[in-house]
């Protein structure tokens, strides 16, 4: 995705482009003091179970002292277990009740009669039956719900607004109703009639006490509601703890308590003010020496407006989200990604602007953390192996590699730092260790960020041009059958400058993309270019200097456009723009000179458009390119030809100014001089003869 301004969008970037650039420093920096935690900053650490070494530490004002966590938890349960569930009488009419058990046991009593009815006085156990329901529904009938059945004894009874507590053994139930109904049976009921009638009000009488789970559960929330959630009461001028003391349980929960008072204490005083004031001053100084760092350092970066804002954008990124989370009740502040930023910003720039980009983010990070040196401890070791561990990123892999170097760093660091605190491994929380291992599994989150940033900021990571040098690539493979002489030598001229950028220190997978689609541009018409040509067979001997010179310039313009087509990166459309510089077709024009001594000769016709290299990369190309054109046109390549030619070429470039603009000294030179001798030396199998020495 590429982003287009405006012409008058264009034209005031490019007027106010260092305005602008520092405006978004300035942005970066409101951004940042705005999201960081306010107010005053408790400025004493401590740890439970060490040696307070501050000064006396008494209360600046009254606070009350909060309950832990597990007391609130124990003493929740214990309100959840403790109440006693309430059972309410149900609104049903005990008249229709009676009425309907007194039908029941009537017609019961008739269908299983054994005896001869003139034998059974129906309407007597009729009333006998409903005089014992009335007196069961009366003094209550109970369901006991199968949640409570033999795990509680006693239950509270709603009556008349009030509850009454009683033990269940002495209530009614379907349990011990029969029993009930027993004692209670009339003398004057017959043997032959108690049994059946103690079944029929056994099986269908009706409790009317229920279990009321939402009262109960009312009841309970009233008393979670009402549970204090603090204990005692920590005057002013009370001494918290004395310098030499050790930091028990309890003092540690005064310091805990006494921090967060300061952390939440409402309203704008004067010490706020300064506190923030503070913040500001240091927010504003790192960030600034951010920028001056850009500026001085990598100024190729600080230029450019897109990267600086890409740059700025991680940074706060990063600290917003940190901020963010912590608002959460997070069990560790070491869950969260902090080695993100190091990865993609060595990955999309360099080693050197990760290591200080990162510094910078935990330095503003560990003003509010706790333990602000642990944590910057943490964090700048792993964030430098996570540098380490991505400085040869040669495939996709390597993200899962670096993972597990990030976490080993961080277990090391756990470990050292938890023997200085205990001495003993056995009592080291190795459960904590899990902490990181989250963090490290976030960290991975960096690939795809990376190429989301590419996409949107135009920018090329060394994964990118790794993809970009597979053969497979559709337009080198279209390369290699259009031009398969071109692309023979592209290889070449990779092989060539990727040995000579490693030794001068500049991005090897960079100089090797870009030597592969440096001569695309020659598949518009390969038969014109000599490694493509068959024997005897030359098209240029058709056609004029000029014309032929015109040709061969065109396969820079040509390849330019099929670049940009095909999509390739800005960084690589560099190579093609600038392997030839702006150098002259010098075989034509001297041809044309020789041929038309008398007649005038537009030079620019032999010229290359340029513009002439402007990077380590792109000069090493050039010379890569240049050499191995050349060494294929030796008839005899031993050691003095290819010296010569090498020492020739080189010479050439420099005298013809095409190295003035990129960053490349004469010792770099030096270096790649030798290299490409070397590499022709094996090419072309030279042995090289050493003078006899004298014993």
């Amino acid at each position: 995705m590429n982003f287009k301004l405006s012409p008058l969008g264009q034209n005031l970037v490019i007027k106010y482009a260092q305005i602008f650039r520092v405006l978004l420093i300035v942005l970066t920096i409101a951004v940042i003091h705005f999201v960081l935690p306010e107010g005053e900053r408790f400025q004493y650490e401590y740890e439970k179970g060490k040696t307070w070494r501050h000064t006396t530490l008494v209360s600046p004002f009254d606070f009350a002292l909060k309950k832990t966590k597990e007391q609130i938890s124990e003493e929740r349960n214990e309100i959840t277990s403790t109440t006693l569930p309430i059972y309410k009488k149900e609104s049903q009419n005990t008249f229709e009740e009676i009425n309907r058990i007194k039908k029941e046991i009537k017609q019961n009593l008739e269908i299983n009669a054994d005896v001869e009815s003139d034998e059974i006085d129906y309407d007597f156990i009729s009333l006998e039956g409903s005089r014992l329901a009335k007196e069961i529904l009366d003094r209550g009938y109970f369901k006991i719900d199968p949640i409570h059945e033999g795990k509680i004894s006693v239950i509270e009874i709603l009556e008349d607004k009030q509850t009454v507590r009683k033990n269940i053994a002495s209530l009614i139930t379907k349990d011990n109703l029969g029993q009930f109904l027993k004692s209670e049976l009339s003398n004057e009921i017959k043997e032959i009639e108690k049994i059946p009638l103690i079944s029929v009000i056994s099986a269908k009488l009706r409790p009317n006490f229920h279990f009321d789970s939402t009262l109960t559960n009312l009841l309970i929330q009233q008393q979670l509601e009402a549970l204090p959630e603090t204990e005692g009461l920590i005057k002013q001028g009370e001494t918290i703890i004395s310098t030499g003391d050790r930091i028990t349980s309890e003092k540690f929960r005064m310091l805990q308590n006494l921090e967060e008072e300061i952390a939440q204490t409402s309203g704008v005083s004067q010490k706020t003010i300064g506190v923030n004031a503070g913040r500001l001053i240091i927010v504003t100084l790192l960030i600034t020496i951010l920028g001056l760092f850009l500026y001085f350092i990598r100024q190729d970066l600080y230029n450019s407006t897109r990267s600086l804002f890409l740059i700025l954008l991680i940074v706060t990124g990063m600290i917003v989200m940190v901020t963010w989370a912590l608002k959460f009740d997070l069990p560790s502040v070491y869950l969260l990604p902090y080695c993100l930023v190091p990865i993609i910003i060595r990955v999309l720039f360099d080693s050197r602007i990760a290591l200080f980009i990162h510094l910078i983010i935990i330095l503003i990070l560990g003003f509010s953390m706790p333990n602000g040196f642990e944590f910057i401890f943490y964090q700048f070791v792993a964030g430098v192996v996570s540098i380490f561990s991505m400085v040869n990123v040669s495939k996709r892999s390597q993200y899962f590699f670096s993972a597990g170097f990030i976490f080993a760093a961080y277990a090391l660091c756990f470990t050292g730092l938890s023997l200085i605190k205990s001495g003993d491994l056995l009592t080291i929380p190795w459960r904590n260790v899990s902490w990181f291992l989250v963090s490290v599994i976030l960290s991975l989150l960096a690939y795809p960020l990376i190429y989301l940033f590419e996409r949107l900021f135009g920018i090329t990571s060394d994964m990118t041009l790794l993809e970009l040098t597979n053969a497979n690539n559709p337009l080198l493979r279209e390369l290699s059958y259009k031009a398969p002489g071109t692309f023979q030598h592209s290889l070449q001229v990779a092989n060539l400058a990727e040995a000579a950028i490693y030794a001068i220190g500049g991005n090897p997978i960079l100089v090797r993309a870009g030597a592969l689609y440096h001569d695309i541009g020659k598949m518009a018409h390969p038969e014109y270019f000599i490694e493509n040509q068959q024997k005897g067979r030359n098209p240029h001997d058709k056609l004029s200097f000029d014309k032929s010179a015109e040709i061969i310039i065109d396969h820079v313009y040509d390849g330019i456009e099929m670049a940009e087509e095909a999509g390739l990166p800005e960084c690589i459309i560099d190579f093609i723009r600038t392997h030839h510089g702006n150098t002259r077709v010098e075989y034509f024009y001297q041809n044309y000179l020789k041929n038309f001594p008398e007649e005038f000769v537009d030079e620019k016709k032999f010229i290359y458009p340029g513009p002439i290299p402007f990077t380590k990369e792109t000069a090493v190309l050039m010379l890569a390119d240049s050499v191995e054109a050349a060494s294929r046109s030796l008839k005899d390549p031993d050691a003095d030809a290819i010296n010569s030619t090498v020492d020739k070429i080189i010479e050439s470039k420099m005298n013809q100014k095409q190295l003035v603009n990129a960053n490349i000294t004469l010792g770099d030179l030096t270096k790649v001089t030798k290299i490409l001798k070397k590499m022709l030396f094996s090419i072309y199998h030279v042995r090289i003869e050493y003078p006899d020495q004298k014993k």
